[in-house]
């Protein structure tokens, strides 16, 4: 699962003191755009939490919200 994911990436990042990361959080359409840029914001912050809790400098993670900015597909459908 997700979690699998990120204990396979402190696992990198540990080995590798001098690997950084960039977590980038996004968001569907669906909502008020300022409650979907802080939604991105907190999901990216939840994965630093993670890898912080993991014994990864937090300072070799960065993280930044984009709400609904920069959709990856269309939303024009809830697949989408």
């Amino acid at each position: 699962g997700f979690n699998d994911t990120l204990d396979a990436i402190a696992k990198v990042m540990n080995k590798y003191e001098k690997t950084y990361l960039s977590v980038q959080g996004h968001t569907d359409s669906t909502g008020k755009d300022s409650f979907n840029m802080n939604l991105s914001r907190e999901r990216a912050q939840s994965v630093k939490n993670y890898l912080v809790n993991q014994q990864i400098m937090a300072e070799r993670v960065s993280t930044m919200g984009y709400g609904e900015t920069r959709p990856i597909a269309t939303n024009d459908s809830a697949n989408g």
